[in-house]
C-alpha cells in the first residue's frame, strides 16, 4: 500500500516512514538504506544531511532512525517519531534504549497495549530494574488492572528494600 501511495505522491514523510517499518519488519536492510536518505532529508533538511556510507549496517541505521525519531518527537510529529522509534527498535531488537523509547511513545499516545510487551520484554532482560516495573504498573493502573499493578509495584518496594 505505501508503495503504491508513494507512486502518486513523493515526499510524504509518514508513507516513507511507514515503508521504512515494513521494509525493516521483513529484514529487508537494503530497502530501508534507500528510504533512509529521503527520510533524513525531510526530517533534517537537506543543507544538514550526512552522506550515508555504503553498506551501512542496522545498528548505525537504528540509530539514526531514533535520533529521528527524537527530533520529529521533540516538533511534535508523534505518529512519524512513532514510525521512527519502531523502525530503529525492528532494526535492532535488542537494544534496550530503542525499545525504551518506543515504549514510552506507545504510552504517551495512550497504547498501553503495545507498551506493555516491551516494558515485560525489558524485564526479562533486567529484571533488577525497578523503573522498568513501575512504568509497566502505570500501564496496568491506566488499563484499569489495578492486581498487575499492584504486583509491579511490590516488585519496586523488593528491589528497592
Amino acid at each position: 500500500m505505501f508503495e503504491r501511495v508513494r507512486t502518486f505522491k513523493t515526499g510524504l514523510l509518514d508513507v516513507d516512514m511507514g515503508l521504512c517499518v515494513a521494509r525493516a519488519a521483513s529484514a529487508d536492510l537494503e530497502a530501508v538504506r534507500g528510504l533512509a536518505t529521503d527520510i533524513l532529508r525531510a526530517v533534517y533538511g537537506s543543507g544538514t544531511l550526512p552522506m550515508l556510507p555504503d553498506g551501512v549496517g542496522a545498528p548505525a541505521l537504528a540509530q539514526l532512525f531514533a535520533e529521528s525519531g527524537r527530533k520529529l518527537l521533540a516538533g511534535r510529529v508523534v505518529v512519524c517519531a512513532r514510525l521512527g522509534f519502531l523502525t530503529a527498535h525492528l532494526l535492532d531488537p535488542a537494544s534496550m534504549e530503542f525499545a525504551l523509547q518506543l515504549a514510552e511513545v506507545f504510552r504517551a499516545s495512550g497504547e498501553l497495549w503495545r507498551a506493555i510487551p516491551l516494558y515485560e520484554k525489558m524485564i526479562q532482560s533486567q529484571p533488577t530494574e525497578p523503573e522498568l516495573f513501575r512504568k509497566l504498573g502505570q500501564c496496568y493502573l491506566e488499563m484499569g488492572a489495578p492486581e498487575a499493578a499492584q504486583l509491579c509495584e511490590d516488585q519496586v518496594v523488593a528491589l528497592a528494600g
